[in-house]
């Protein structure tokens, strides 16, 4: 393969990752990263990703945060839906089921942070439960819950309805 071939297609990429051990192959034949030396080292180059974009569209991630802040639920879908459409490949969430949720928690984290100066808590002890996220804006006296769900079968209504439900017998 030569560099050339690299912006063909992803696939070559994870060819070219594979081959040279940055990424493995588990029972499932699924590719994984083979251990934590890399696993940082892949974090550490996800976060410098991860940065350079949201700086680059700082306006919109300000827009998100602040459609939040005013209860503007169909900016902050509308700006979440644009950010993930322009960033990220249906490739970034391929994992099992299970592990798709904590790709977008981490992603709303970093929008979240980035896009304001609140006070942000992740997987926070919260009345008899655990929150995904908490946020608290000192200026405004706002505290916001967010509880995130993947909808496996597609059924959007049904994921949120248990989010809600969880929400309640927390207690939060």
């Amino acid at each position: 393969m030569t560099y050339g071939d690299l912006y063909e297609s992803v696939n070559n990429v994870w060819s070219i990752l594979f081959s040279t051990g940055y990424l493995a192959v588990n029972e499932k034949n699924e590719l994984i990263i083979p251990n934590e030396e890399i696993r940082s080292l892949f974090l550490s180059q996800i976060s410098s990703w991860f940065n350079d974009i949201v700086t680059k569209n700082e306006s919109s991630v300000r827009n998100i945060c602040e459609a939040f802040l005013t209860e503007d639920v169909t900016s902050a879908e509308e700006g979440i839906n644009s950010f993930l459409k322009n960033t990220i490949s249906i490739r970034d969430t391929n994992s099992r089921t299970s592990m798709k949720e904590n790709f977008y928690h981490g992603i709303l984290l970093g929008l979240l942070e980035r896009g304001s100066a609140w006070e942000i808590k992740s997987n926070a002890k919260a009345g008899d439960g655990y929150a995904d996220i908490l946020v608290y804006d000192e200026d405004s006296d706002i505290c916001m819950v967010f509880e995130l769900k993947y909808a496996h079968d597609g059924n959007l209504d049904k994921a949120c309805d248990v989010a809600i439900t969880a929400d309640c017998r927390k207690k939060i």
